[in-house]
């Protein structure tokens, strides 16, 4: 899309090197004019194809991108049909292009370094998380390795709390990172549970809060996503 718009500044300056009048005349008008119908369908459809896009991209703001671009495309367009109704210079003309490119240009720079570090962010993020639920799966085979293994009830109990943390989602979100704090601590206590009292009421109710706090986070994270 960028390239796009850089093919459309390029033919707006080159036309008017080669169409060098006063004013702009009826053949540079209407060569702009099919030129830039063409290049806002394109962008248009590049922005609807972008609301497509899952919103936990690493590109999420690819976006904001295409709507710089739509709209510096858009103002040019209108600027040709002005400048041409009220017979303005086509020098002026071409300086104001320049100028908007130049401002879309630095917007798109910032856009670009923001994405840039939003991507990096969310590497480190999945990395954190996929550390977190490493550190739970082995914990939970710690307390599967220390319980009765007479208690068939509890141990698969344990196999399935096990299987929900290995499927749950593995991205994860700040306003989860409470509910992800407090799942660890349980674990802990949980373990504690299993090693000292063995009281399999405790134990039962332990797994029972696991799994509700699974359900929580995971139905955050699931909603968050479809916004």
């Amino acid at each position: 899309m960028v390239i796009i718009m850089i093919i459309w500044f390029v033919s707006l300056i080159i036309l008017g090197i080669i169409y060098s009048e006063r004013f702009i005349n009826k053949k540079y008008f209407w060569i702009c004019f099919s030129i830039g119908v063409f290049n806002i369908i394109l962008n248009f459809a590049f922005l609807i194809i972008t609301t497509k896009l899952p919103k936990n991209i690493p590109v999420a703001n690819v976006f904001s991108i295409g709507i710089v671009i739509f709209f510096y495309s858009l103002f040019s367009f209108i600027l040709i049909v002005i400048f041409y109704i009220f017979k303005i210079r086509l020098s002026d003309f071409i300086s104001l292009n320049i100028v908007l490119f130049m401002i879309a240009s630095f917007i798109l720079g910032l856009l670009i370094i923001i994405g840039k570090i939003y991507t990096q962010s969310e590497v480190e993020q999945t990395e954190i998380t996929k550390s977190f639920f490493e550190g739970l799966l082995i914990l939970i085979d710690e307390i599967i390795n220390i319980t009765d293994k007479t208690d068939k009830y509890i141990i698969q109990k344990l196999l399935q709390l096990k299987d929900k943390i290995r499927f749950s989602d593995p991205v994860s979100i700040p306003i989860v990172k409470e509910l992800e704090d407090q799942i660890r601590e349980k674990l802990n206590i949980l373990k504690m549970e299993c090693s000292k009292t063995n009281n399999s009421e405790n134990i039962l109710r332990e797994i029972d809060s696991l799994n509700n706090l699974f359900d929580k986070r995971n139905s955050i994270i699931k909603i968050h996503k479809k916004r």
